[in-house]
């Protein structure tokens, strides 16, 4: 990995606290696992299954060493729709008023996710569809834009 970029990202997740109270949240066969483990190794910041989040109030915790540790701020990578589909339990939910700080909108994948895209049908929304379903292609490239659902996690 080149130095000068460790160098700069290392910090940052936890720049401002504690960065056991800092979460990368993932279920943990998500195919992502391998980018936060390496993320966890660069920074300190640990990989939490959604599923160990537990929600005592309005906050949010976990267990490590057999010590229930605070979570001040989360990175979420849990995509509503792969926890719905899989059935995974949840002990909260993101769009409560939560006492923790989200790194980046804590609700952006419920509003929308690729796999869902192509199933909305509005004025507002941009016309697409799954390519195996394209029955003619448009005559300009300009007009077409490829979207890979599951880019390289396969």
């Amino acid at each position: 990995m080149n130095r000068e970029y460790h160098k700069w990202f290392s910090p940052r997740p936890n720049r401002d606290m504690d960065a056991e109270n800092i979460v990368l949240i993932d279920p943990r066969e998500q195919k992502t696992l391998p980018d936060f483990l390496l993320t966890e190794r660069m920074c300190g910041v640990r990989t939490v299954d959604i599923r160990d989040v537990r929600r005592e109030g309005n906050r949010l915790q976990y267990e490590h060493a057999g010590k229930r540790v605070p979570i001040h701020r989360i990175y979420n990578r849990a995509i509503a729709d792969e926890l719905i589909r899989k059935k995974i339990p949840v002990d909260f939910d993101f769009r409560d008023d939560l006492q923790v700080e989200s790194a980046g909108p804590p609700n952006w994948f419920f509003r929308l996710s690729k796999f869902s895209i192509s199933y909305l049908r509005h004025p507002f929304v941009p016309q697409s569809q799954f390519l195996d379903r394209v029955r003619d292609l448009p005559t300009s490239a300009r007009h077409i834009c490829c979207k890979s659902e599951y880019t390289s996690s396969r």
